[in-house]
């Protein structure tokens, strides 16, 4: 439903976590161990363990009574999905006695409010690398935040000695499909885990030219896109394809070259900006 709604159904709709737009990383899931919507499950789950509605105002109080059951829900601001996923989130908890509190942030907010641990819930996104090693780096012990002055990448808070093993097992392994296999199990021992609950994969959809220039390359081949991935090889790939007939106005080779030019200087400030961004907020810190 939600990725139906939400991402009008185009894209993926993913059980576990994406590492890589290369679907050959991720492992398939049985119907079993995947997390299903099941809404008297949940109910009967927080009636076992005291989480009842005491007062009879529709939200749960914690076991012994008192606090209500309250979720602190950090939504982030940026982007047009995250209005819509928190209505259909913030729906179901209330469907199974749960509350939730909602405030708002723009990305250096939220980021301050994950390190910091100070919210029960948030949703977030990632572009995730061809080659999966960064983001299974991300989950590894030594990432996760104990000072918010030296923040890591792990806002899971998740640390699992064994699949740190596996990291490293599988950033050494040379062998393509055992390394595949590695990684596989890397992800179900997180997917069991339940550290992040997948929402779903958006598509990358772009159109270009094919009558105008060769040399377009998808990254990762046959299923990525041919512009703006990891090493953009697409950029210093294209040739015009030389017209026939009489000038039609087209893009000759020059106008490329300065093109591509144009567009490494893009990227290149992108980066300088990014990376004077992170160097103030660290400033800040």
């Amino acid at each position: 439903q939600l990725f139906d709604r939400v991402a009008l159904g185009i894209g993926l709709p993913l059980t576990v976590l994406g590492v890589s737009p290369d679907q050959e990383w991720l492992p398939e899931i049985p119907d079993a161990e995947k997390l299903g919507y099941d809404p008297e499950a949940a109910k009967a789950l927080l009636e076992d363990n005291g989480y009842k509605d005491t007062d009879g105002d529709g939200i749960r109080e914690m076991p012994g009574g008192g606090e209500p059951l309250v979720f602190r829900y950090a939504e982030r601001s940026e982007g047009t999905q995250g209005a819509a996923i928190r209505e259909l989130i913030t729906g179901w908890l209330k469907e199974v006695g749960i509350g939730t509190e909602v405030s708002v942030y723009d990305d250096t907010q939220l980021g301050d409010i994950i390190y910091a641990g100070t919210y029960d819930l948030f949703v977030w996104g990632w572009t995730p690398f061809v080659d999966p090693d960064p983001m299974l780096s991300y989950f590894t012990c030594d990432q996760v935040t104990y000072d918010a002055d030296e923040a890591g990448y792990n806002d899971a808070n998740w640390c699992s000695p064994e699949y740190d093993a596996l990291y490293v097992q599988q950033n050494q392994e040379l062998d393509h499909a055992k390394r595949v296999e590695l990684v596989h199990e890397m992800i179900r021992m997180f997917n069991t885990q339940s550290t992040y609950v997948v929402l779903y994969h958006d598509a990358d959809t772009q159109a270009y030219r094919t009558d105008r220039f060769t040399g377009w390359l998808q990254q990762p081949k046959g299923t990525g896109p041919v512009i703006f991935s990891n090493s953009s090889p697409t950029y210093f790939n294209l040739t015009p394809i030389e017209s026939s007939g009489s000038d039609d106005g087209g893009l000759g080779t020059g106008a490329l070259i300065a093109i591509i030019a144009g567009a490494v200087v893009l990227v290149g400030l992108i980066v300088f900006f990014a990376m004077r961004s992170r160097s103030s907020r660290e400033d800040r810190e």
